[in-house]
């Protein structure tokens, strides 16, 4: 790239023209040597030139845009340095600053002053190709040229009202008045022609107007240049490199001449304007790096004077567990964010003591549900999954229904009770209470079968008369004498008038039966022993006498 800052000095007749010619290649900057060249192109650069900078911008930073295609901008990134240093050899767009010194002759019969060469490669050999593996491009003879350099010139001028511009050549270039484009030929092209006359564009005589006009060369393998002028164009300022209008960057590199071995600085070389009595080093600047935002509430940053990196520190947020507070994010503007400890549903909102989150008690919900008529039968609680207040009943049924809970409406006392039974009095009722429904079913009382009781005990004699039974209570085995008339010792009886009696020892020993005896002395007892026909008639004795 070339920045020319144009001096006219005058030799009887001849105006030299000193500037800086930036030198690029494609090794960092592909849109150098493009694959394909699409020629001509408008439009490529915006039509207002940055009035800081006083470099031209391109109208789209995308790549696939039609004026950056057909302007062969594979890298519209890139553009930024076409007329800026870039002096980091690692970085893309690195280029390397030249100063040049462009003499104008002047033509008498017109008064206009001309430059032209039609063989235009003024750094060979010189910037990137002073390395001889960078001179890889030649031209269609196999010579060597350096064709990778672009060009600027920022200067004034005095309108006089007559003044005129024209040019001839490849590739790009561009002409700014009054920061305003008036020539337009960007691309990469063969010689392309323009002209503009400033009596066209609005200017007021005798005032004092920026003009800027650049110029590259981007490809082979030819580079012409032709422009002519009447514009007396003037050096504002000579910078301390002796370049009209220029930066100080021809003879200041900020990272060798300007640097302090401090990782944590940003070098910088002096302003152009600057007065230099000694070394160029001694006017450096040197500006510690930037902190990132130093108003980021969030983060401190502090350089790392080892590596020089910018490293970040994050800002502890305030403990404000005491006022139930708890920190959940952070505002680079505002700094900490927080939010409420207290987010449970049974938490009272806003209302935190000694860090401690008030929750919705027994006695807060009582009073919230019932005022001061506090239903003592009752409890109160909070949902824990609606976080509203609940009444429920102090003494609930549980699901055995034969069990019945009440309340007692005195004291609060729970009371349980079971369902009474309708045949408690009923001994020989069995009565059951089922559990789901609380009602009883009945049925009579089975008395055991308790024959094998006396099974241990069993008959150890002939004795009809004698049985043998068992103690439940201990099992002993004891004996019971059956009265003899109770006794069926087996006694074969035909006298009806008698019956069956045994003795103690189990023989038969037959005796009247005791109905014969009317227990009347006057009459005769009688009993048939065929039939068993009792009889009483009246005794013989007392038939004369009336002893009866």
């Amino acid at each position: 790239m070339i920045n020319i800052n144009i001096i006219f000095i005058i030799f009887y007749l001849a105006i030299i023209l000193s500037g800086t010619i930036y030198d690029h290649h494609p090794r960092y900057n592909p849109n150098f040597q493009t694959p394909i060249s699409h020629g001509l192109v408008k439009n490529l650069v915006k039509p207002v030139l940055n009035p800081v900078t006083r470099v031209p911008e391109l109208n789209s930073l995308d790549p696939s845009s039609t004026a950056n295609f057909y302007g062969d901008m594979v890298n519209p990134g890139l553009f930024q340095y076409f007329f800026s240093p870039n002096n980091n050899v690692s970085s893309p767009g690195y280029n390397i600053p030249i100063p040049i010194s462009l003499p104008l002759t002047l033509n008498k019969d017109n008064g206009t002053y001309t430059f032209d060469n039609q063989n235009f490669f003024p750094i060979d050999n010189q910037g990137i190709d002073v390395d001889p593996s960078k001179r890889l491009y030649k031209d269609a003879k196999g010579v060597y040229h350096n064709y990778h350099f672009c060009l600027k010139i920022n200067s004034n001028f005095l309108f006089n009202g007559s003044e005129m511009f024209s040019f001839v050549g490849d590739d790009d270039f561009f002409v700014f008045i009054d920061n305003k484009l008036v020539i337009d030929l960007g691309g990469v092209h063969s010689a392309e022609s323009a002209s503009v006359n400033l009596n066209t564009l609005g200017l007021t005589k005798g005032k004092v107007y920026p003009i800027d006009f650049f110029y590259c060369e981007r490809h082979t393998s030819k580079s012409t240049i032709r422009f002519n002028t009447n514009i007396l164009m003037t050096c504002k300022f000579i910078d301390y490199c002796g370049v009209c209008n220029g930066d100080g960057t021809s003879c200041c590199n900020p990272q060798t001449t300007c640097n302090d071995n401090n990782p944590c600085t940003i070098d910088q070389c002096p302003l152009p304007y600057t007065k230099i009595n000694g070394s160029i080093s001694d006017y450096c600047y040197h500006h510690p790096k930037e902190l990132y935002n130093p108003s980021n509430k969030c983060f401190t940053h502090q350089c790392n004077i080892t590596t020089g990196n910018i490293d970040a520190f994050p800002i502890p947020c305030l403990d404000l567990s005491k006022d139930c507070l708890k920190s959940k994010a952070c505002n680079t503007s505002t700094g900490c964010q927080y939010e409420s400890a207290c987010t449970d549903v049974c938490h009272i909102e806003n209302q935190c003591i000694n860090g401690k989150c008030e929750v919705k008690s027994s006695d807060y919900c009582a009073i919230q549900l019932d005022g001061d008529k506090v239903d003592i039968c009752s409890v109160y609680s909070c949902d824990s999954s609606q976080g509203g207040c609940i009444k429920q009943e102090k003494c609930q049924q549980g699901s055995n229904k034969c069990i019945v809970t009440s309340c007692d409406s005195e004291n609060g006392n729970c009371i349980v009770e079971n369902v009474p039974n309708p045949n408690a009095n009923d001994s020989c009722i069995i009565s059951i209470c089922n559990p789901d429904t609380g009602l009883y079913s009945s049925s009579p009382l089975q008395c055991p079968d308790r024959s094998n009781e006396y099974e241990k005990c069993k008959r150890n004699t002939t004795n009809p008369c004698i049985e043998t039974s068992c103690k439940a209570s201990t099992g002993e085995c004891f004996e019971i004498e059956i009265p003899g008339d109770m006794c069926d010792c087996g006694c074969d009886i035909k006298n009806k008038c008698m019956r069956s009696h045994c003795t103690k020892e189990g023989k038969c020993s037959p005796v009247f039966i005791a109905e014969i005896d009317d227990g009347n002395t006057c009459t005769d007892d009688y009993c048939d022993p065929c039939t068993g026909l009792i009889t009483h008639t009246t005794a013989s004795k007392c038939l004369n006498c009336n002893s009866c």
